[in-house]
């Protein structure tokens, strides 16, 4: 598997952990879904056409669910940060987190642009949406944790660490 350019940075300016061996931190790669999504919207807004729709810019009813997408990407990292990615029962409250922030924003600015009420926005811009969204959490809660079991670098953490100092 090729690496990313957020991995290989990371490794160059990671600083170590000695408890692991003198191997990088994964506190920087954490960031990276955050720093690509923020890129994404930044494009977007910028006016390339890849929003829903083929849109582009912050003046459409969905860019809450956009803005949503970052700040979710950021607390999943944290929270992957703190082993939320490492099993399926602490997975699914981070996936839900994560869908209760992208909710959040999405919901409040499609009610802002749309001037929609209460009920009507939780009608267009939750309902018809949160089957979906239950069966893919349900599908990233159960496969991460079996992709870091999967992981040759899970494999070295969890090696004793060395004693460099002899």
């Amino acid at each position: 598997m090729a690496n990313d350019g957020c991995e290989r940075t990371a490794r160059a300016k990671a600083p170590t952990d000695q408890s692991r061996g003198g191997r990088p931190r994964m506190s920087l790669l954490r960031g990276c879904a955050a720093a690509a999504l923020a890129l994404y919207a930044i494009a977007g807004v910028a006016g390339l056409p890849w929003f829903a729709g083929g849109t582009a810019g912050y003046a459409s009813a969905s860019f809450g669910y956009i803005v949503g997408f970052f700040f979710a990407a950021t607390a999943c990292g944290y929270l992957a940060g703190r082993g939320a990615d490492r099993s399926v029962l602490k997975s699914v409250p981070a996936m839900v987190a994560a869908e209760v922030i992208i909710y959040a924003f999405g919901l409040t600015w499609l009610a802002l642009d749309l001037h929609l009420g209460a009920s009507a926005t939780l009608s267009d811009g939750l309902t018809p949406f949160l089957a979906g969204d239950a069966i893919k959490a349900a599908i990233a809660a159960g496969l991460l944790p079996l992709v870091w079991w999967k992981l040759p670098a899970r494999r070295q953490d969890s090696r004793p660490a060395h004693d460099e100092s002899r």
